[in-house]
């Protein structure tokens, strides 16, 4: 039985417990196995031309940090090693590698963008900032948490239930994205819903 009480205009549900549901918000069964995953071809590296491709750029770049004068530098010495077998490095540059790992699609959230411009009614004194427009470049949030909630490598390493947490002084303390308020609207216009 939900236990509900309203403070600060906000409901809050002692007994939520992200517990699985279907679509239509039917719970599983406990230890209901999650559905199979669509397979993946292991051979398409795409934008990369072959796992080499896809390692080299993953070591220089996320890794190591490599600068880019570094990068071509050491893509020069691979270059030069394989040229007695008519072959090269798998990238020319840095500008190669970072082209490369731009053209990557990796759950499908692409960059947004809007521009913010100069309000109308601003008096003559408003500071410089205030007097530019700006481009905001963005990934829609609702598509990166779904990417998220759906990618593997999570499964099992986060508590999906939304919480309070109090200190002994009855003072609320905020940890993470599930203490949140938003985490709890969200439970619980949903929770409602079911129940209606």
């Amino acid at each position: 039985m939900c236990m509900v009480f309203l403070s600060r205009a906000l409901c809050y549900y002692y007994s939520l417990t992200g517990q699985p549901c279907d679509e239509d918000g039917n719970y599983l069964p406990l230890n209901t196995p999650p559905l199979p995953r669509a397979p993946t071809l292991n051979d398409d590296w795409s934008p990369y031309e072959d796992e080499v491709q896809y390692r080299t750029a993953d070591l220089l770049y996320r890794r190591i940090e490599m600068s880019q004068s570094n990068i071509d530098d050491l893509l020069e010495l691979w270059a030069l090693s394989l040229m007695k077998h008519d072959n090269l490095g798998p990238f020319d540059s840095y500008k190669h590698i970072y082209d490369t790992i731009d053209a990557t699609h990796v759950g499908d959230a692409p960059w947004k963008s809007f521009q913010a411009c100069v309000d109308v009614d601003l008096p003559d004194d408003a500071p410089s900032w205030r007097q530019r427009s700006y481009d905001i470049y963005y990934h829609d949030p609702d598509v990166v948490v779904i990417n998220l909630l759906n990618n593997p490598d999570f499964n099992g390493q986060f508590d999906m239930t939304p919480y309070v947490h109090l200190d002994a002084h009855g003072h609320r303390q905020w940890s993470d994205f599930m203490s949140a308020n938003f985490s709890y609207r969200c439970s619980i216009c949903l929770h409602l819903l079911v129940l209606i």
